[in-house]
């Protein structure tokens, strides 16, 4: 069964579940939800520069090849958000 895609509803869960807010299981199990109903996490789709790095992160995902330059590029980007 596919996880809610209301974020109020997977709010309900987490919390019934026991799983603190803002803690890192917080955060995983919304990304997790997203991941397995074939979405990205909304707040990664609305930081616009986060999203123009998305095209470099699913070609290393395929395992192509990526530039030093773009792999510091993107490392520095992760360290920001």
């Amino acid at each position: 069964m596919p996880p809610p895609t209301s974020h109020k509803k997977l709010e309900a869960y987490a919390l019934a579940l026991g799983i603190k807010e803002a803690s890192d299981d917080w955060y995983n199990f919304f990304d997790n939800a997203a991941a397995s109903s074939g979405n990205i996490p909304s707040y990664m789709m609305s930081d616009a520069e986060l999203v123009k790095k998305l095209p470099l992160v699913f070609r290393t995902l395929r395992g192509e090849k990526i530039s030093p330059e773009k792999l510091d590029e993107l490392a520095e980007l992760i360290r920001q958000t």
